[in-house]
């Protein structure tokens, strides 16, 4: 099993006609590589010739935040981001915060309410 945070983008146009096509993609990557370089490419090669919908079917890595299957990749790539920063607990604080943790600058106020929550949690049990 790998330690890379990555998503399985399926061609939906493949996989609605019993065909599995996709591609694993690390979600840390560069969003512009992972369009143009990972999605557009798997599209292209279908074998259902003019494929233009994906959905993500599969997902590693992330720690215990639930990815929807129609979740935008630049949310994809901001999640992944976030929880490669903050291997410890970025999955699970996010799955607490329902993916998100608002404007970078408020980001630090965030974990740093969500730990003093848990701590404080932990000591009155």
């Amino acid at each position: 099993m790998s330690n890379d945070i990555r998503i399985y983008v399926a061609d939906l146009a493949a996989y609605n006609n019993g065909k599995l096509h996709g591609v694993w993609i690390n979600a840390t990557d560069d969003l512009d590589d992972i369009w143009e370089q990972q999605v557009n490419q798997m599209l292209a090669e279908s074998p259902e010739g003019f494929a233009e919908e994906y959905a993500i079917h599969d997902y590693e890595g992330f720690d215990g935040y639930a990815l929807s299957e129609y979740e935008g990749l630049e949310a994809v790539q901001k999640i992944a981001c976030f929880i490669e920063e903050y291997p410890d607990f970025g999955g699970e604080l996010l799955n607490n915060f329902g993916g998100d943790l608002g404007k970078p600058e408020q980001r630090q106020k965030t974990i740093i309410a969500a730990v003093i929550n848990r701590w404080l949690i932990l000591r009155m049990s």
